[in-house]
């Protein structure tokens, strides 16, 4: 596998840069193996392996799955490679730029959802949980946190954010999780995300949000407490989700246009394989006190 030494991999770098990390990388070279069996082998607690797994995860070194077991579900973990292969490039010619918004997870454009649902705030609950009508509110700038059992909503990315002819890379960053495990009694649910209609990928939620307060969540939230960190790019290569490739839908496939604004839609629908519903978390709830982040990365020509 080849890595190139850049901005685009840098959490694959800044993985590499922690004892316990690699410590764990060389445990899994002799296979498989899940989050007790590694803490027990370095001695570390179980809470704390997590937190490295979730970040090797997330920077694309080892993917995980949970199996059944005795007392429930276990996180067996394994290398996604296991060799790499650096490289040093240089663009003469081109600089990378970015640009980064942030998008209110209350400033949807469109919606269809069904109960169970609701709307809150960090101090209370808004409206009525459980009728769909109030996500027509007309001050949505207080939601910190969503929820529905099935449906989609659609927000509106503003033109002037998107050069398609410069495009290299969109990169969506979000906090989501199953909608209420204690009422679907599951974790995994799929989240299917469109741009202008295009199906560009599918996510399946896979962690227990009520298993501890969420960092961010107020104390007196009794729902979900907090969410998974999705990272979902579009690139030149394809759709990925949290670095690993998820569709052969590109940049250009999207239909981005520098006169139009485009259409990002979010669906946790009833016909699918896991019907689990959506809970999305934006700022002031969950463990990354954020709303949606949209990057984009595009080249321009030096002068």
């Amino acid at each position: 596998m080849n890595k190139n030494i850049s901005l685009n991999n840098s959490k694959f770098f800044k993985a590499l840069s922690s004892e316990t990390k690699v410590n764990i990388l060389e445990t899994l070279v002799t296979g498989e193996k899940n989050i007790v069996q590694i803490a027990q082998s370095l001695e570390v607690s179980n809470v704390t392996i997590s937190k490295h797994i979730r970040e090797l995860e997330q920077a694309g070194i080892i993917r995980t799955k949970n199996i059944s077991a005795k007392n429930g579900l276990q996180k067996v973990c394994s290398l996604i490679f296991k060799d790499y292969h650096i490289k040093i490039t240089k663009k003469d010619n081109d600089i990378l730029t970015t640009q980064q918004y942030e998008i209110p997870i209350g400033s949807y454009s469109n919606y269809n959802v069904l109960p169970t649902c609701g709307l809150a705030s960090t101090t209370d609950i808004l409206d009525e949980c459980d009728d769909s009508r109030y996500f027509s509110r007309f001050n949505k700038s207080e939601v910190g946190v969503l929820w529905f059992s099935q449906g989609w909503l659609e927000y509106t990315i503003p033109c002037y954010a998107i050069h398609e002819k410069k495009i290299n890379k969109i990169e969506l960053t979000l906090e989501l999780s199953v909608e209420c495990p204690e009422l679907k009694k599951t974790l995994h649910s799929d989240i299917y995300f469109y741009w202008n209609g295009v199906e560009i990928g599918k996510y399946i939620t896979n962690i227990d949000p009520k298993k501890e307060q969420g960092i961010y969540t107020p104390d007196w939230w009794i729902l979900s407490q907090y969410g998974e960190k999705i990272i979902l790019s579009v690139t030149k290569r394809g759709t990925f989700i949290n670095h690993i490739k998820v569709s052969d839908i590109t940049v250009h496939d999207i239909q981005l246009n520098d006169n139009k604004d485009s259409i990002l839609k979010i669906e946790s629908p009833q016909e699918t394989e896991n019907p689990g519903g959506l809970h999305l978390f934006g700022k002031g709830f969950g463990n990354f006190n954020n709303h949606m982040i949209l990057k984009t990365y595009h080249y321009e020509v030096a002068s």
